[in-house]
């Protein structure tokens, strides 16, 4: 009598499960995803499993679009600006402007800003401050430079931020000079003229 098991050397030999007795794999496959789909918890899982993946590849696409259009979008603000004739906040008798000579590479901003005088007698009188830590963010820029006051051994830093608007540099400024009750200036800069 066959009762599904075999005598071998005095052993008993049971069959395979069902689902791979037959020796054609694609019924033994179809079996197989037959008993997966009667599974109401293997359907969950497998469900939201797909549900995951596809949620992840949409972010990630997502972000990339985003990265795409900032940097298609993000201005360019290599090159030379001028600001608008700035009085200074210790003394407002003294009035100077600002030339900006920017530098970028991707996020990374560097440069040199220049201030000079534009009242007597040091009139025309330049200073330059190498921009330092200077990035790009989102659309905005920042960065600062370092100054030194006569008698005072202590190096001071002004920052800059700012960001493009209508094709102008729309800026502010600020300093740790003097416990850093320096009030924000806000200031505006330009391309300069182009010689005829």
């Amino acid at each position: 009598m066959d009762d599904g098991a075999h005598e071998h050397d005095g052993h008993s030999i049971g069959t395979h499960p069902s689902w791979r007795k037959s020796s054609g794999g694609k019924q033994d496959f179809k079996s197989f995803l037959s008993r997966i789909r009667k599974s109401t918890w293997v359907s969950l899982f497998a469900l939201l499993g797909t549900a995951v993946v596809a949620i992840s590849s949409f972010s990630d696409a997502a972000t990339n679009l985003y990265h795409a259009m900032f940097k298609l979008s993000a201005p360019d603000i290599s090159g030379a600006w001028i600001s608008s004739s700035l009085t200074n906040p210790y003394d407002d008798k003294e009035h100077t402007h600002l030339s900006f000579n920017f530098d970028t590479h991707g996020s990374e901003l560097n440069g040199i800003v220049s201030e000079t005088n534009e009242d007597e007698p040091h009139k025309g009188a330049r200073f330059d401050y190498p921009i330092q830590e200077g990035k790009i963010e989102d659309g905005v820029f920042s960065f600062h430079t370092s100054f030194e006051v006569m008698d005072d051994p202590k190096e001071y830093a002004e920052l800059y931020e700012g960001r493009v608007k209508q094709g102008e540099l729309s800026i502010r400024r600020w300093s740790n000079y003097g416990g850093g009750n320096t009030s924000i200036e806000t200031f505006s800069a330009r391309r300069p003229a182009k010689n005829p």
